[in-house]
């Protein structure tokens, strides 16, 4: 493989001979100027020989991130992921990405580039909203690399935002039992019920079976999901992880609850005859239909202001749930399968906060023990 480098007015220029056209055979060659000596032409060019002959090398191309992105979006999100995931992706980067940097080639763009396009996002947005910006472009490029589009990934070299520790807002046992009280008689009581009662997420709520129950053994099974997307509506889907997948055991309280909404489904079928949409939900529409997950966030904040109880969102009764959990002395392992986190580790480290009160009550009870033990109490003689 030859190279060789010349003047071209007050700069250096060098040409490689290059694998000929591997359709037409015809000679290629790849030339580059500008380089303000020979020896960093001669540089240059020695680079270029040594990727060829360890077959890094990428051919010069006019691919812009726009349709990069385009690319990853159908032949690797669309396949990979499920409707709702594969729709949040590609609102992100047909809203967030592509206007502002779109028209760029991938071959071109900088580090620094990317680092201020993060700047700029996080003056509107959270850190954790941009994160997911740079795990988007992070996956394109890798994509790209693998299909030779590029030969080094500009975003390897830039630094994801650094999360910021917010405040986890949380009901204790009393308020969450207040707010069940308020909504008692409400159309969707039984979602905020099984919230409460189980932690689980707002798609399994919806998605809950009367199948998956089993009244007897007090207990239901999480399998599948119900939510909503842009491009394709309400769709029900299997969970998203096998930990996702799981058996929740339950009480007295929420099995009463779900008994009464029973026989509120059972009178709904009777109205409606023919026309009901029996999908064997839990949670439903009057004639059946899955309850869109929007509607659930609207209720939950008219019955929240009704109760009078600090405002929260409605997946932070999943982390009530949790702090309920934990400050009753229950196991993290038994905590995280309930919860469906894939280990306690991420369990603990996204409540470690409600540790330091746990700490407290745990020294105390050692403490008493301790005591008991230095200064026994002197049992009465007959």
């Amino acid at each position: 493989m030859k190279g060789r480098t010349f003047k071209r007015g007050s700069t250096w220029t060098f040409v490689v001979d290059i694998p000929p056209d591997p359709v037409t055979g015809a000679r290629r060659q790849k030339k580059k100027g500008g380089f303000p000596t020979q020896q960093a032409a001669e540089y240059a060019c020695a680079e270029l020989i040594a990727s060829m002959s360890k077959n890094t090398y990428v051919p010069d191309n006019n691919i812009t991130i726009k349709e990069l992105l385009v690319t990853w979006l159908e032949e690797y999100a669309k396949p990979n992921y499920k409707p709702t995931v594969y729709d949040v992706e590609s609102t992100i980067v047909n809203k967030r990405i592509i206007p502002v940097i779109g028209k760029q080639r991938v071959q071109q763009i900088k580090p620094l580039t990317i680092a201020r396009f993060y700047n700029d996002l996080s003056k509107k947005y959270s850190p954790d909203y941009v994160r997911h910006i740079h795990a988007i472009l992070r996956k394109a490029f890798r994509l790209a690399s693998k299909w030779e589009m590029i030969s080094t990934n500009p975003i390897e070299k830039v630094e994801a935002p650094k999360l910021r520790k917010t405040e986890m807002k949380i009901w204790t046992m009393e308020q969450c039992m207040h707010f069940l009280n308020i909504a008692e008689g409400h159309v969707h009581y039984i979602v905020y019920s099984l919230a409460i009662h189980t932690g689980m997420r707002k798609g399994e709520i919806l998605g809950l079976r009367w199948k998956d129950i089993n009244m007897e053994g007090k207990s239901l099974t999480i399998q599948q999901t119900v939510n909503w997307t842009p491009s394709e509506g309400i769709i029900i889907q299997d969970t998203k992880t096998a930990s996702s997948t799981r058996r929740i055991s339950i009480g007295s309280l929420l099995i009463n609850d779900l008994e009464q909404q029973k026989e509120v489904i059972e009178a709904n079928k009777e109205r409606f005859g023919n026309k009901y949409q029996d999908n064997d939900l839990v949670c439903c529409y009057e004639n059946g239909e899955p309850i869109k997950p929007r509607r659930i966030t609207e209720t939950f904040a008219y019955l929240t202001n009704k109760s009078g109880l600090p405002k929260i969102r409605f997946h932070d009764l999943r982390h009530s749930h949790a702090s309920m959990l934990l400050n009753n002395g229950v196991n993290p392992k038994i905590g995280a399968e309930r919860l469906g986190h894939s280990s306690v580790q991420i369990y603990l480290d996204r409540y470690s906060h409600l540790l330091p009160d746990m700490q407290r009550d745990a020294v105390d009870l050692v403490e008493e023990k301790m005591k008991s033990i230095k200064n026994p109490v002197d049992k009465p003689t007959s």
